[in-house]
């Protein structure tokens, strides 16, 4: 019994300084690192065999050899906001890259697409595209809009400089800090001394319930420990405008976005569509979808966009109403709008005539260039120079004459693919000049 002893108090000597060491902080991290991805990008880059190079250093002889090799280039963070694979993180991370590739905590990797973006607000969706149906994804929690305290705990989980899934704490500095970042002036910027370097882009800054509270986006360069970071009300309202099943596929809705009022969720319905003749109105109030109770713009989303056309979505309002609603596929001119943002009609003999082309020129003329919604602000790219008037003639090198041939090449494609297109577009001296350019879908 006296030998036993000693070995007694040292387990329970550890297991107390376990539950010591084990903080608030600590428990926020397991929470969250799962959640957390690195971001980078895969290219072939051409490198000296060594062992050549080693011949020549020996016997000075000039024979070189190289080969290919994949090379890893870290970019920055994001969080994993869906278990059906999508993530978040700001755009300036993501457009650097033609091929992304999400770095999991575990170490798993997976490729990823864009699948809605937004230049202003400096944020981009991603949706893994590997094969990931074995793997245990799990999806980060927000806290609810506006749940900040001034000089509170806080926590940075990224990939500075290439470190994966560092970590770093400090305190929420200060809340609706204005701030101009490249050219765009923001007046809801969470401010804080948690260290956020070059690669922390994207990344979450967490409470200590492990929740999102924003999203990693700027720092000071001429000081130190004055980092900021998007907020999550910003960031929700971002995911809400882009989680429709428009965006993933060609089935069309008619819920253009939804944000959170005392009352509930309350959505806007467009005219026309399966959500307005269903007897949606912009307005209503919505508590659950096909049973599951929504009490966040978010919560929506990720009820709303796997759906396809020909399923069913039941709605249940505020007044206790339920409205079910069946998903059609979109029309050849809701594609096209819903994909490149812009009308269209056919070239005709006598629009040729008008436009003052060649009688038998085909194609289609842009009637009207359309203003990217809320939330969905675009690159200049070619928007900055395309108008009413301009034509659009092909698309990855196939001719379009009518609406319905662009829209059947659009179908193949969804939101954040990239797709070849060729223009004339009409100068300063009345005259057509053909431009081809590569386009984003939206």
């Amino acid at each position: 019994m006296k030998q036993l002893l000693p070995l007694i108090l040292l387990s329970f000597t550890l297991l107390a300084e376990s539950e010591v060491r084990v903080t608030p902080i600590v428990k926020a991290v397991r929470k969250a690192m799962p959640w957390v991805v690195s971001i980078g990008t895969e290219i072939d880059v051409r490198v000296d065999d060594p062992y050549i190079v080693r011949l020549n250093n020996y016997f000075a002889l000039r024979k070189y050899k190289s080969r290919i090799e994949r090379q890893y280039t870290p970019l920055g963070s994001g969080v994993i906001i869906d278990s059906n694979g999508l993530a978040l993180t700001n755009w300036h991370v993501a457009r650097a890259a033609d091929q992304l590739l999400l770095k999991l905590y575990n170490g798993k990797s997976f490729p990823a697409e864009i699948v809605g973006y937004d230049v202003q607000s400096d944020l981009c969706l991603l949706k893994l595209t590997g094969d990931f149906k074995n793997t245990q994804l799990d999806s980060a929690d927000f806290a609810a809009p506006d749940d900040l305290l001034l000089g509170e705990t806080v926590i940075t989980l990224g990939n500075p400089f290439g470190l994966e899934h560092s970590v770093s704490c400090g305190v929420m500095s200060a809340i609706n800090r204005e701030l101009s970042v490249t050219g765009e002036l923001y007046n809801d910027m969470i401010q804080t001394d948690a260290a956020i370097n070059p690669g922390n882009s994207g990344g979450p800054l967490i409470n200590l319930d492990g929740n999102v509270i924003g999203i990693n986006q700027a720092i000071r360069s001429d000081a130190q420990g004055i980092g900021f970071a998007i907020p999550a009300k910003r960031l929700e309202m971002f995911v809400s405008h882009w989680l429709l099943p428009e965006t993933f596929s060609n089935a069309r809705l008619g819920i253009s976005s939804a944000v959170l009022e005392e009352e509930g969720i309350c959505i806007a319905v467009e005219k026309n569509t399966p959500a307005a003749l269903a007897g949606l109105h912009s307005g209503d109030i919505v508590k659950s979808v096909n049973g599951s109770w929504v009490k966040r713009p978010l919560d929506l989303g990720k009820l709303l966009w796997h759906f396809k056309e020909g399923e069913e979505l039941e709605f249940t309002l505020s007044d206790g109403k339920t409205t079910t609603v069946v998903l059609r596929s979109m029309t050849p001119e809701e594609c096209i709008a819903s994909r490149l943002g812009i009308r269209v009609q056919k070239l005709t003999r006598k629009l040729n005539i008008a436009l003052d082309l060649p009688e038998d020129t085909k194609g289609l003329a842009i009637s009207e260039v359309i203003k990217p919604a809320e939330y969905k602000d675009e690159d200049d790219g070619w928007r900055k120079y395309i108008k009413r008037g301009d034509l659009l003639l092909r698309i990855d090198n196939s001719d379009v004459e009518d609406e319905k041939q662009l829209a059947s090449l659009l179908e193949k494609n969804t939101s954040g693919n990239i797709v070849k297109v060729d223009f004339a577009i009409l100068n300063s001296n009345a005259r057509y000049q053909l431009k081809r350019d590569m386009v984003l879908l939206k």
